[in-house]
Order: structure tokens, then sequence, then C-alpha cells
């Protein structure tokens, strides 16, 4: 995830002021064991109660480091020189933008270039999260039958596994709603629009 985040310049937008931390300290971490001097900007606007780790990396600010602009608030922030930018706002950088959205209590959806991430934050940690059980099944019954009926697909998930019929409905809903799976014309199909990363 972090390589197709730092493959270019990028913004990541957020609501959420936690992921858009842990995710700046992980990548700063990240670039750190790569050998590369990192530069975090706004440094002053963490606040250390949400991340009471200790930091895998020391700060080096110079004109080789790898600037990393934290909550950045506008466009007048942003040196000519920077890796990433994460803000509550949708700046205009001409830049890919990245949008962190929350799926559940400590699950989070990222999409980079059309690539779906899900990840969950374990003691500072962004530790991706893999689409298995259930949403596997309905995925794999896609890929093999390109579209089938909503009543399809619970029919024959309801007899290769152990789910009620009202679980598989959920699970065909919640892969809707983080964008991997489109519900048209009361087809299920897989979203051409994103692949998702497994």
């Amino acid at each position: 995830m972090f390589e197709d985040l730092l493959q270019t310049k990028r913004l990541i937008k957020s609501y959420y002021y936690y992921p858009k931390l842990v995710l700046v300290i992980n990548i700063a971490e990240y670039l750190y064991s790569k050998g590369r001097d990192v530069c975090i900007f706004n440094f002053d606007k963490i606040k250390w109660e949400y991340y009471p780790y200790n930091l895998n990396f020391h700060m080096k600010c110079n004109e080789r480091s790898e600037n990393i602009i934290f909550e950045a608030e506008d466009e007048s922030e942003i040196p000519n020189n920077f890796s990433l930018v994460t803000s509550i706002k949708k700046l205009n950088l001409g830049i890919p933008l990245s949008e962190i959205q929350k799926l559940d209590q400590n699950l989070f959806k990222i999409n980079i270039d059309n690539k779906i991430y899900l990840f969950r934050i374990i003691e500072g940690k962004i530790v991706e999260e893999k689409i298995k059980g259930l949403s596997e099944e309905i995925i794999n019954i896609l890929r093999e039958y390109n579209e089938l009926s909503l009543k399809e697909i619970v029919d024959i998930l309801y007899h290769k596994t152990n789910s009620s019929r009202d679980n598989i409905r959920k699970e065909i809903y919640f892969l809707k709603d983080i964008g991997v799976i489109e519900i048209k014309n009361g087809k299920v199909l897989l979203n051409n629009n994103s692949w998702l990363k497994r």
C-alpha cells in the first residue's frame, strides 16, 4: 500500500484525524527504513495523545528530504518539493487524490489509483485487511459468472456455506458500499472501475 501511495505526489483527504496521523507516521517510518531523510511539516499539529507509541524514525529536514505535509489547511502551506499531503479539505494541487473513509469502528478504506485497500489500525500500525470469508466467496462467484441476480448469489452461497440468507445479503451490500461490486438493474457484478488489491 505504501509503495502505491508514494508512486507520485498525492493528497490524502479525510475527515478522520487518527487514520491520517497513523498513515503519516507509518509512511515516515517506511521511508526512513529505506534510508531516506524524512521531514514532516506541521509536526506541531500532531496530538500525541492519539499516538502514544515510539517513533521509529529521526526527522531530518534538508534539500534531499522526503517532505510530508500533515493537515495542510490551504495550498500556500505546500512547498515545491513534497511526497504526500494530508488535509481535511480537497486542496487544488493538481495531483491525485485518495480519500480515507471509515467503514466500521476500526475499518477504513482508501482508493489509490483505482485500487481499493482496506485497513485497520492496530497499536499505531496500519494493517491491511484482506477480503476473505463470505466476501471472498461472493467475489469468486462473480468472477466465474460475471453477473448474477442478488437472489442467485444468495441461493448459491446459502447451499455452499453455513451462512444465513440475511448475512449473505448484508455482505453483498457491504461489498457494494466499499466499491468492489455494483448492482445494476437487479444484477450484481464486479465494479470494473476499481480493482481490489488482494
